[in-house]
């Protein structure tokens, strides 16, 4: 039996064949060892400035091309690290080191990233989404371990309530490999009194670093103008598009360009 989804991804325009990661203008935050205690961290917000394109051209000159795990993610960021002096669970920066990723269609990826460079946001999000980035095949990610991040309502006692569990030490060997994955929505943990909800991202996480081959990439994402620059960084293996541009024309663009099968996904 073919998978139902496909079907459906052919008839709505809000299914993807494909995830995204957007590289960001911020910092990176640092997690160490806190200072002749085992096991608990500091945690430096903003250690390292970055640049989405600068990040973009060191991921695909790399060798081997390589997405780099470099923040922890999920609920047990704030519930299990250790911090400073406080004992919390004992989960480590590393078990929950993620690389992320958006299903959010091609159509919809402008309303996405420009969400989180408006003034608004900043306190919201610290870093801010940019148009540099890489699109992989949703079917290549789920292979290499991906998998849809759990959204669950901390505004819901029970459902908060098993979800948080699973972070517990006695758990661990079981609940271990989805702790990246759970995501709260509903009351901060740090304030009740406010709500956080993400699930706007449809995000997908890949536990580690994320390491690939140029062929492995659907397309790239950049402005019109540096199109030719990014594609000849990749020596054509993949194509660049602007996903501001009018979406059949970039299919009609990449149809003239030969990259017929790639238009037909979108």
């Amino acid at each position: 039996m073919s998978n139902p989804l496909e079907l459906f991804r052919k008839k709505r325009s809000d299914l993807s064949n494909f995830l995204i990661h957007l590289t960001k203008n911020g910092s990176i935050e640092t997690w160490r060892p806190y200072p002749r205690q085992d096991g608990h961290f500091l945690y430096d917000s903003k250690t390292e400035v970055v640049r989405a394109e600068d990040s973009l051209k060191s991921i695909l000159t790399s060798t081997p091309p390589t997405l780099r795990a470099r923040s922890p993610f999920g609920v047990f960021k704030l519930l299990g690290i250790n911090v400073g002096r406080i004992q919390k669970l004992n989960v480590t920066p590393n078990d929950l080191a993620s690389v992320c990723f958006s299903e959010t269609p091609l159509r919809e990826l402008p309303s996405f990233y420009r969400s989180t460079q408006d003034k608004a946001s900043q306190n919201v999000k610290t870093n801010k989404y940019q148009k540099f980035g890489l699109a992989f095949e949703t079917s290549y990610i789920r292979r290499q371990g991906g998998h849809p991040v759990f959204y669950y309502d901390r505004g819901n006692p029970p459902v908060r309530s098993s979800i948080e569990r699973l972070g517990q030490p006695d758990l661990r060997s079981i609940a271990g490999p989805m702790l990246h994955l759970c995501e709260p929505y509903g009351p901060k943990i740090n304030d009740d009194s406010k709500e956080i909800d993400f699930r706007w991202e449809r995000e997908w996480r890949v536990k580690g670093d994320f390491t690939f081959a140029l062929t492995n990439v659907a397309f790239g994402i950049c402005p019109k103008e540096r199109i030719k620059e990014f594609e000849e960084l990749v020596s054509n293996h993949f194509p660049f598009i602007d996903p501001d541009q009018n979406f059949e024309d970039i299919k009609q663009d990449l149809e003239t360009r030969g990259w017929t099968g790639l238009a037909s996904k979108f």
